[in-house]
């Protein structure tokens, strides 16, 4: 996908706004009132890691309110379309790179396999006390990833894409939760 036209789009795709992100700034034009409660074009400029922005009127010989809405629509519709093409080319052509990132892999992978089978391997306690306790020396990362991977039988790239994160990280949360609870079950007698 070009960048171009894919950051355009997601940048404004809901938003009322034109927002162009460049590499060095920001530029968002806007529609507002004037002091005379006309309506006007209004640019602002943000420089990328700086707070300061820069707000001007555009002047009338520059952009309109009627090119604004024109210039809107059909950047909009470009980008659109642009995505829709995309989206059905990437779903016939996939790279090997890019392939966890879609919704193209059905099978859980290896370590996500691997995990589940020793947890079913191994029998738990059946007291809620005992459990609370074992479940108490997790970190409170590794309990919700723990949980939400068992419990709500959610894979480890739909937990890394909620919480924001890589998926290699919520794997060792759970490997790692998985070897406290295991080790701790030993120690208490359970196999």
């Amino acid at each position: 996908m070009d960048y171009q036209n894919a950051e355009f789009y997601k940048l404004n795709k809901n938003n009322p706004d034109l927002v162009y992100n460049f590499a060095d700034e920001t530029i968002t034009y806007r529609k507002e009132k004037d002091e005379n409660g006309n309506p006007c074009i209004v640019e602002y400029r943000r420089k990328n890691g700086k707070r300061n922005t820069k707000r001007r009127i555009v002047p009338n010989n520059e952009m309109s309110v009627e090119d604004f809405d024109t210039w809107k629509a059909r950047l909009t519709e470009e980008a659109l379309e642009y995505r829709r093409y995309d989206d059905l080319t990437t779903r016939n052509n996939v790279s090997i790179e890019n392939l966890l990132d879609t919704d193209l892999v059905s099978t859980e992978s290896v370590e996500e396999e691997y995990l589940r089978q020793e947890t079913d391997q191994h029998a738990l306690p059946k007291d809620s006390a005992v459990i609370n306790e074992i479940l108490g020396l997790l970190t409170e990362k590794q309990r919700g990833r723990y949980y939400k991977a068992k419990a709500l039988n959610m894979s480890s790239r739909t937990i890394a894409n909620e919480e924001g994160c890589d998926q290699s990280s919520v794997l060792e949360s759970i490997s790692g939760a998985e070897k406290k609870i295991q080790k701790e079950l030993n120690k208490r007698g359970y196999r």
